[in-house]
């Protein structure tokens, strides 16, 4: 992603319209957006309605992220819009179990956080702080630094 708007939006997206305007001026600049959000997946609503706007307003890419890749609805809805084009890639990470079905969905890409479930647990186990790791600012802006430099993918 280059030059990305970064969304953190630290409460569940439950209502579509609070998001429009941010939507349409991502669209608008043609800057990719990383919309981070508590909880946008569960039964799918308010992602797929994010990527539903997104795609209505043109935007070229959608690939949603979540953290706990809950489908408590089931895979169908998600299927249905992949196949629609409402997305391009979705990727969750392996905190939660994932349903061998789902890591075998095109749409699907497994982003393994182990070695910072690790890296949680022996910082606790050295009674350091866990501050530096809760707070991933400068992890996302060391990223899209190293990103921009073409280090990343």
């Amino acid at each position: 992603m280059e030059n990305p708007q970064i969304l953190i939006y630290d409460k569940k997206i439950s209502v579509l319209k609070e998001m429009l305007p941010i939507l349409e001026q991502s669209v608008q600049t043609g800057r990719p957006l990383l919309i981070i959000a508590e909880d946008i997946l569960a039964s799918g609503e308010s992602l797929l309605d994010i990527a539903t706007e997104l795609r209505r307003r043109k935007a070229r890419r959608v690939f949603p992220c979540v953290s706990f890749t809950l489908f408590t609805e089931g895979l169908a809805a998600y299927q249905k819009a992949y196949e629609e084009g409402l997305f391009d890639l979705l990727l969750g990470t392996n905190l939660a179990h994932l349903d061998p079905e789902l890591k075998q969905k095109p749409w699907f890409c497994e982003v393994n956080m182990s070695k910072y479930v690790a890296l949680l647990i022996a910082t606790l186990n050295h009674d350091a702080s866990i501050s530096g790791l809760l707070d991933p600012h400068e992890r996302i802006e060391r990223l899209l630094e190293e990103h921009r430099k073409g280090g990343l993918p």
